[in-house]
């Protein structure tokens, strides 16, 4: 999220011809009203961090030995701090919802090179290897019996349509896949790092993780904010 309108200001007008038929096509994003939420997210941030430190100052001040009236006077002005921060704050925590689900609704931008359309227009730019020749015949549907289990035999009763169990050598074959990508990836640098299975909806959405319809892959926990 806070990636986004940063990147707006520094290419409005890029964005604006770029978005043009994304915006048009699938969302209704509003690139002036991002820019203008942030901006007074930012102002009224900027306000809220220094009346924060305000209050720490005056709350240093009472650790002093100091006269009753002195003291009194302190007292007063660290609770008029207190009463107008925690209606600026939750002021600044609205915007700053306001301001997320506005920047969601700006596509994220592609390659400039990306031709701008539907599937028909793209173009083929690179083809690695060539598709594989064998001496034998393919096998189709009878893989299912030999490496997976059928849904009918008891997915159903188990986890729904929408899963799959692997057996026998189709078990190894996925584990081995996995530990040759996550090997591959460690050449090039990267850090392996597990992930928690369940994540707060508003982080997955700040991740850029919107699905479209009513259809979704993701799945929510009855009365919480976790998926």
């Amino acid at each position: 999220m806070r990636l986004v309108p940063q990147v707006l200001e520094e290419n409005d007008l890029l964005l604006g011809d770029y978005l043009g038929f994304e915006i048009a096509e699938v969302t209704n994003a509003n690139l002036q009203l991002v820019l203008e939420l942030y901006d007074k997210m930012l102002n009224l941030q900027k306000e809220v961090e220094r009346l924060r430190a305000e209050r720490n100052v005056v709350a240093n001040k009472m650790k002093a030995k100091l006269e009753s009236f002195e003291r009194q006077r302190l007292i007063e002005e660290g609770k008029n701090l207190k009463d107008v921060l925690v209606s600026l704050e939750e002021d600044w925590l609205k915007l700053t919802d306001e301001v997320q689900q506005e920047a969601q609704c700006v596509p994220n931008m592609t390659h400039p090179d990306v031709p701008v359309g539907r599937e028909d227009c793209s173009t083929l730019t690179k083809v690695v290897g060539k598709p594989g020749e064998f001496g034998f015949a393919i096998k189709d549907n009878r893989l299912q019996c030999c490496f997976f289990v059928p849904k009918y035999v008891v997915l159903q009763y188990v986890s729904g349509s929408k899963f799959y169990y692997l057996k026998n050598e189709a078990v190894l074959l996925e584990m081995g896949l996995v530990n040759w990508a996550v090997s591959e990836a460690m050449k090039r640098g990267f850090t392996p790092l597990t992930t928690q299975e369940i994540v707060r909806s508003s982080i997955v959405e700040k991740c850029g993780f919107q699905p479209r319809g009513t259809n979704t892959q993701v799945y929510s926990i009855e009365s919480s904010d976790n998926a």
